[in-house]
């Protein structure tokens, strides 16, 4: 950003990066066959005449949670499950809410962040400051600390709301000085991170920032969508962080756009694909936008809905500083939390990871808790290697093979684990590119497992390198089904 501006604009992340990462716990889709025309925020009186069908439904749930029958989480998940059947905004809002405060009080707290993220979904008009006295009021019961992906998401409406703020003060600036093309460039900062793009674009026309009104000039005269996703790309090399990242997210959408649209072809769509791939791990979300993540009834056995989010540090010397993951050492590691069970479906893991000062013999880096047949990144003589089994007993697939990875000390590996119905291959992130290193021919594969990061099964040492959670994840299916960005959690009494 030019001379005068960075002391306005302060470094941060953009709001749109929490409200995709938001969602840990249990997800689902809602199919579009349930879906209404409308998607704005029912009034009173339509809450109202919902209200007493919503109460005759739950009308037995709630008395099984009050005789002690049900667990809150119980409720919470039914009031989801009725969600998914509900036809008007008004049905979606109470419900939602009320599976919301069933899991609060119940301390699921996952589960209440991804009712949530369920209630933007089907009511994108809910206003962000309403969410955000919504939660507020909530957190106040809670003691300090507790709430985890909760807290965070109030966290996030917080920052919005500061920025809101920060846009009023610089409008009333740039009307006050309407030739001051710094001012007008702050104006559109915060219209740009605050999701309002029409705005931004002519506040960037005005604006000091020649690549920017560059860009938004070719999208008021709507030009092809990959050739104004290519010039904000181009303009996203700007400080402060938070307004690159919302012009790469724009970007990005711009992207998928012209892919759908068929316009990108070659290198050019290969290209947009990457970046896409880009914007989607620096917002926490390998695959998807944030509508589509909504909640599923606890009945959802959909592998691939992102059941299963977040890692779990288990001891007192492993830790989580902004994704990375450190101090691991005997008994203290990082589970992935939910159980691993591909079946017959395809597999995609991908790990990032520094070695430490010293590389450790025999340790672990993502590995099994106890009996498990997918092994596929530890430590042994100085390099990376697999042992895979399809029964969890024997390492029948193969044993302490290395994958062709020599390590080296206090450097940043990205490692791929793939099995595609045939076989299982592994790779390595250079410059951008992922080269080929180990094939092995399979047709079975693993057994369904608990994994973890840091140390292993029968391993001697635990890994003294770290961890970089922002860029791992596990595909099933295709389908996205864990990614460490989601937030890592310290187990309780361990």
């Amino acid at each position: 950003m030019e001379a005068g501006c960075a002391c306005v604009l302060e470094r941060s992340d953009p709001m749109k990066k929490l409200i995709v990462m938001a969602g840990f716990g249990l997800l689902l889709v809602f199919g579009t066959a349930g879906e209404v025309a409308s998607r704005t925020m029912p009034t009173q009186d339509e809450l109202s005449k919902a209200g007493p069908l919503i109460q005759e439904l739950m009308h037995d749930d709630l008395s099984a949670v009050r005789n002690g029958k049900k667990t809150r989480e119980q409720v919470g998940d039914a009031a989801v499950a009725l969600a998914r059947e509900a036809q008007s905004p008004a049905e979606k809002y109470l419900l939602l809410t009320a599976a919301f405060d069933h899991y609060m009080r119940g301390g699921s707290y996952d589960k209440a962040n991804s009712s949530l993220v369920a209630l933007r979904a089907a009511i994108p008009d809910w206003k962000h400051s309403d969410e955000y006295a919504f939660i507020e009021k909530s957190l106040r019961i809670l003691a300090s600390g507790k709430g985890g992906p909760v807290r965070e998401r109030y966290a996030a409406l917080k920052e919005r709301q500061q920025y809101a703020a920060k846009l009023k003060k610089a409008l009333a600036q740039a009307q006050a000085k309407p030739t001051d093309k710094k001012l007008q460039f702050q104006v559109a900062a915060y219209y740009a991170v605050l999701e309002h793009w029409p705005q931004a674009l002519d506040a960037f026309i005005a604006g000091s920032n020649p690549a920017c009104a560059a860009a938004a000039k070719l999208e008021k005269e709507s030009a092809a969508p990959g050739q104004i996703a290519d010039a904000w790309w181009s303009a996203s090399d700007i400080n402060p962080e938070f307004l690159s990242s919302a012009i790469r997210a724009h970007a990005a959408d711009l992207y998928k756009k012209a892919i759908a649209a068929n316009s990108l072809v070659g290198l050019q769509k290969v290209a947009a694909e990457k970046r896409i791939a880009e914007v989607a791990f620096a917002a926490g979300a390998a695959n998807a936008k944030s509508e589509t993540l909504t909640v599923a009834s606890s009945s959802s056995s959909s592998v691939g809905m992102a059941k299963y989010y977040g890692t779990e540090l288990i001891g007192k010397s492993v830790e989580e500083n902004k994704g990375i993951l450190s101090g691991f050492a005997n008994n203290c590691s990082a589970k992935v939390k939910g159980p691993f069970e591909p079946k017959n479906q395809t597999i995609e893991a991908v790990v990032e990871f520094e070695t430490g000062a010293q590389i450790d013999g025999q340790c672990g880096i993502l590995s099994a808790v106890d009996k498990c047949g997918f092994t596929p990144f530890f430590v042994e003589q100085n390099q990376v290697v697999c042992s895979l089994s399809s029964t969890g007993s024997t390492w029948d697939i193969a044993k302490s093979k290395p994958i062709g990875l020599p390590l080296k000390p206090k450097t940043v590996y990205c490692v791929k684990c793939v099995w595609d119905g045939k076989g299982y291959s592994w790779s390595s992130l250079e410059k951008g590119r992922w080269c080929p290193l180990l094939k092995l021919p399979c047709a079975t594969s693993v057994c369904s497992s608990d994994l973890q990061f840091g140390t292993g099964r029968k391993m001697n040492f635990p890994f003294s390198g770290a961890v970089n959670l922002n860029k791992c994840y596990i595909k099933i299916g295709g389908k996205l089904w864990w990614e460490g960005v989601k937030g890592a959690y310290k187990s309780v009494n361990k």
